[in-house]
């Protein structure tokens, strides 16, 4: 049961967005959702009775998640915290499954997945500008693969590059997997990923004490960059400015938004009430921070508990070089993205801590 469980989520994993489907009155249901929810919560009935590091932790945050709902409760707020529920419930679920190899090599293949349709649409659909009839962002002439998204879809391909870096190129089919992964990400032009990266790139090298593996794989990334087109205007400006300023003005609301409730936030889930961001908009979940989302929604109370997660997180994973640089990498992208709140990416997460711990 467990394997033909991992086996559905690597095969609804690279669909991404495209599976999705609008309820209504703010309400999005991806199939993904659907499938990590009967999953995690199996999972979660599971580390019931299960003696675990991180329950504590866990129990703190849904609490204080919980209490910041209940004093502004939404419904759309109530379906947020079950759904960070469910994907938590990924790591009891699969957390003494005997086939840990099996995990990392689906999870792979589901990751290469993403790369390789998102480098053919770079090639074959560069122009994507019709999305925006559908209020998602304009990012023409950027690889978006089925996250619709360069943001995202870059700190997933990232993992994909630290998956192959953890092996160490052992075979040929590991090199052109690299070769894939890092086109991708070069093509998403996304700073925030390029930086992630970077950064875990310097993880990797520090702990492996190889200042050969630093330079090699830093310098082949920044070659890659140099030979991007910047021929497309604004989106394909690594000098952008424009974006800047909105994701510091974007910084600026949600702190402001955090003044008006500092102890407990404004309800977990429910910073699309006080988004500047219209209601139809897919970036209204969130900030352009999940630091400062998680401070304006469940306070300091929240705050203070969810990086309370994140150390539990780090306790049970911290032999897996793999996860604390995915962990890391993914820390730096959330100060510019909703990152820690993307299901994806709470799927990833949960899920390398299980097979590389």
């Amino acid at each position: 049961m467990t394997k033909l469980a991992a086996i559905l989520l690597f095969l609804i994993f690279p669909f991404g967005q495209l599976l999705r489907f609008n309820l209504g009155n703010g309400i999005t249901v991806h199939v993904n959702d659907l499938v990590v929810g009967m999953i995690g919560f199996m999972g979660i009935i599971r580390g019931i009775r299960l003696k675990d590091d991180i329950k504590l932790a866990l129990i703190v945050w849904i609490l204080a998640a919980g209490i910041s709902l209940g004093l502004n409760f939404h419904l759309v707020g109530l379906l947020y915290l079950l759904r960070w529920v469910a994907y938590a419930g990924l790591y009891f679920f699969f957390r003494d499954f005997k086939d840990k190899n099996f995990l990392a090599r689906g999870f792979l293949w589901a990751i290469l997945s993403v790369a390789v349709v998102g480098v053919g649409q770079y090639l074959l659909l560069p122009d994507t500008t019709f999305l925006a009839a559908s209020d998602w962002d304009d990012h023409s002439f950027r690889l978006l693969s089925t996250f619709l998204d360069p943001g995202f879809t870059g700190i997933i391909v990232t993992a994909g590059l630290f998956f192959i870096i953890r092996f160490l190129f052992f075979n040929k089919f590991s090199i052109l997997q690299f070769a894939i992964f890092q086109t991708a990400l070069a093509f998403t032009y996304s700073r925030a990923s390029y930086l992630a990266y970077l950064v875990g790139v310097t993880v990797v090298a520090i702990s492996k004490r190889s200042a050969k593996l630093f330079l090699g794989l830093t310098l082949l990334f920044l070659i890659s960059l140099t030979l991007l087109p910047r021929s497309y205007g604004e989106s394909t400006n690594l000098g952008r400015e424009n974006s800047t300023w909105a994701r510091i003005n974007n910084w600026k609301h949600a702190v402001a938004v955090w003044q008006t409730a500092p102890i407990f936030g404004v309800g977990f889930g429910n910073y699309q009430y006080y988004s500047e961001a219209t209601l139809q908009s897919h970036s209204k979940a969130g900030s352009d921070s999940s630091i400062l989302t998680i401070l304006a929604t469940t306070g300091i109370v929240g705050l203070t508990a969810y990086l309370g997660v994140l150390r539990g997180m780090w306790v049970v994973g911290r032999k897996s070089l793999l996860f604390k640089t995915c962990l890391i990498a993914v820390f730096i992208h959330s100060w510019f993205n909703n990152t820690l709140f993307y299901p994806w990416v709470m799927e990833l997460m949960w899920l390398v801590l299980v097979f590389d711990s």
